[in-house]
């Protein structure tokens, strides 16, 4: 047998980032379908795509980190799945493929009367004219192409149709666009209605359709005539209509209170004679509902997946009870770690994130965390009062219980630090305090500098970041040598908002704007901008294994090298990075985002035996794995080449792993060869596994 022999390539970070909370994830879904109640898809941000089999929701690998927006199937082995800058993926049962679709605008609906004729609606800017343009695309069953459907609104958003030759789309500016199966038409819907912006567009027959829109409108065809419905008043928006019978329709929309700025979300109900709006509801923003029935009812949006049985709203995403934003994380193992955030602290055991009992029951936020031991656990925050404003908030844990400690500070505490239990920094507003073990005090730093983080190599030599606010002059890191705070030159004029080092001499701080500055022991330096996102928190085990996270879902990683962006699995703000080791790290945020940074392959061994070596991995979990190549060299540093021919495929799932077996054949016996095992994710991002030393030998059977 003939095997092509490949180099071996440049390899990536050896992990994933893996969901713990929310479960199955966090992120914002856009778009549900399903064939039946037990084969149901949900769409949504960073490429999320997933799957309910009647049982459980399991996420899918889609192979995209662009936002899904839509999803529509002819069965459930042929599911097409749209989103931004003309994405198109479909499913034929097994794996999600990435489709041509020759366009880069935005794609928001898709609907299709059979496997070989699917619609999709959408909209983007032309940088040319510098205009927004709708744009239309028809499937065949080989290829996508733009359909003219004349003059209309410069954005379509919904599409939904009764057979080939009965199509309706929705979109702006009052456009209802109706396809006969020969060319595309515009609808009249009188000159009231002419500047609705129009979501979402379903029907149960072609003489029964709602389309939904902004200021709470409700639009119903006949097969004659469009006209309004009562939908019990006014409402900002309209997301999205979906029904399982013409008495049985559901809308979902958002209102804002401009008295209290703040967004209320609601689902209606319509029973083939009035709107009514639904109670005990979830609270959240919903994009779109679908169900197998008028008792098997989903909804997703911005709070997970919601199901109905027509008497109750349950939620079917899982997460740590209460636990909505975490701002700190710290730990002294992979089995010993420590989030906080709002008046939430929660601590993981290797295997589950569970709630601790926190002493302080008032409005504050919990900041920063940070221990000298797992029975001498710190963390700050602030808590605020209605007549004496912010104060500071320090609380303590023993090993046993968390209480309150006296720390004489009005000042907003951000962050926590310290060289051992009684040497310990807390950081804030125009404050810097010190524990000596005993009790806090305030130190003098000459300055009026929030400051955001502390860090030091030891007790005296410890730094502290932040923003002047007051002076915009600048200043952003201010030292201290064991005697006294004094100002440094930072090289940037940005807040920085979190700060580590590994040594004296190597020491990063990021902030605003993507700012990420170097301490090389001697002065601070600016590293050249790689993203305009502002970060929030940087961690690292060593010199050579930095990251840094924030805005959008943000991760950045250092090789000691240069620093790169990390592919992240989600939109939501990460607020805070910690690990045990380069391939156990921790990101915390947005939502209650729990994720953990971890190596999917948990074995790599090889066995001798006569000319042979049989070569056996096993992984804990393959979400967006693709395959392995297995790489054999003479020496440990020599020069690796491939041995099998073709990829070896994945055949584990998302969150369950699998084991495999190479026999690499015609080796010579007594010596020694080297092996290394690659896996490829279905990004084209490749980690290295190995090496593995091992001797072929005859095996002699002896008799006695």
């Amino acid at each position: 047998m003939f095997i092509a022999f490949f180099l071996i390539p440049t390899v990536s970070l050896s992990g994933e980032w893996i969901w713990q909370n929310p479960l199955p994830q966090g992120n914002i879904l856009n778009g549900i379908w399903g064939i039946s109640g037990s084969d149901v898809f949900a769409v949504g941000e960073a490429g999320t795509i997933n799957h309910y089999d009647g049982n459980s929701w399991a996420l899918m690998t889609s192979g995209t980190t662009n936002s899904l927006k839509s999803i529509w199937g002819s069965s459930g082995k042929d599911v097409f799945a749209v989103g931004d800058v003309g994405s198109i993926l479909r499913y034929d049962g097994n794996f999600w493929s990435p489709m041509t679709s020759g366009i880069t605008y935005d794609l928001k609906s898709v609907w299709g009367s059979s496997e070989t004729d699917v619609f999709t609606v959408g909209y983007g800017h032309d940088p040319n004219s510098g205009d927004d343009h709708a744009i239309l695309l028809h499937y065949d069953g080989s290829n996508w192409s733009s359909m003219d459907f004349g003059p209309a609104s410069k954005q379509l958003n919904g599409v939904w149709g009764t057979s080939p030759t009965d199509v309706y789309v929705v979109g702006n500016w009052g456009t209802i666009l109706h396809y006969d199966g020969n060319a595309w038409s515009p609808m009249e819907l009188g000159v009231e209605y002419e500047y609705l912006d129009l979501s979402s567009i379903w029907g149960s027959s072609a003489t029964d359709i709602f389309a939904v829109g902004d200021t709470g409108a409700i639009l119903h065809y006949d097969g004659i005539t469009w006209s309004l419905m009562d939908s019990l008043g006014t409402y900002t928006w309209l997301n999205c209509v979906w029904g399982s019978s013409g008495t049985d329709v559901y809308t979902s929309g958002s209102s804002f209170n401009k008295g209290t700025g703040q967004s209320s979300y609601f689902i209606l109900h319509y029973d083939g004679n009035t709107w009514s709006s639904l109670t005990d509801v979830p609270e959240g923003y919903i994009s779109s509902i679908w169900g197998s029935s008028g008792a098997d009812i989903f909804a997703v949006g911005a709070k997970g997946i919601l199901h109905y049985d027509r008497i109750t709203w349950s939620n079917m995403t899982t997460r740590i009870s209460n636990v909505y934003t975490l701002f700190g994380l710290w730990g002294l193992s992979e089995t010993d770690v420590f989030a906080v955030g709002g008046d939430d602290i929660i601590h993981y055991n290797g295997n589950i994130w569970s709630n601790m009992t926190n002493p302080i029951s008032s409005e504050y936020t919990l900041n920063s965390i940070w221990g000298s031991s797992t029975t001498d656990v710190f963390v700050v925050g602030h808590d605020y009062d209605y007549y004496q404003g912010n104060r500071g908030v320090i609380i303590h844990y023993d090993g046993i219980t968390w209480s309150p400690m006296l720390n004489g500070t009005i000042d907003p505490l951000w962050g926590v630090w310290g060289s051992s239990s009684t040497d310990v920094f807390a950081v804030g507003d125009s404050t810097i305090l010190h524990y000596d073990g005993t009790a806090w005090s305030p130190m003098d730093t000459g300055t009026s500098i929030s400051f955001y983080s502390i860090w030091g190599s030891s007790g005296t030599d410890v730094f502290a970041v932040g923003y002047d606010w007051h002076h915009q002059n600048g200043l952003t890191v201010l030292h201290y040598n064991g005697d006294t705070w004094s100002p440094m030159p930072s090289g940037t004029i940005y807040n920085l908002n979190s700060i580590w080092g590994c040594s004296a001499r190597d020491i990063f701080a990021v902030g605003y704007v993507g700012t990420i500055v170097h301490y090389d022991g001697t002065a601070w330096s600016p590293v050249e901008r790689i993203t305009t996102k502002e970060l929030l928190s940087v961690w690292g085990s060593s010199g050579a294994d930095f990251f840094a996270v924030g805005e959008g879902g943000t991760v950045l990683h250092y090789d000691g090298q240069a620093w790169t962006p990390i592919r992240s699995p989600t939109t939501n703000d990460f607020y805070a990075v910690w690990g045990s080791s380069a391939s156990d790290v921790f990101a915390v945020g947005e939502e209650g985002t729990i994720l953990h940074y971890e190596d999917p392959v948990s074995s790599f061994s090889a066995s001798p035996s006569d000319k042979k070596v049989c070569l056996e991995w096993t992984t804990k979990f393959e979400y967006n794995n693709k395959g392995f190549n297995i790489y054999r060299a003479n020496s440990k540093n020599g020069e690796y080449k491939m041995i099998n021919s073709l990829l070896i495929p994945a055949k584990g799932l998302s969150t369950i792993g699998a084991s495999y077996q190479f026999i690499d054949e015609n080796l010579k016996n007594r010596r020694r060869y080297y092996y290394k095992l690659e896996q490829m994710n279905v990004f084209g991002e490749s980690t290295l596994h190995g090496p593995v030393r091992v001797t072929p030998k005859k095996i002699v059977s002896r008799e006695w």
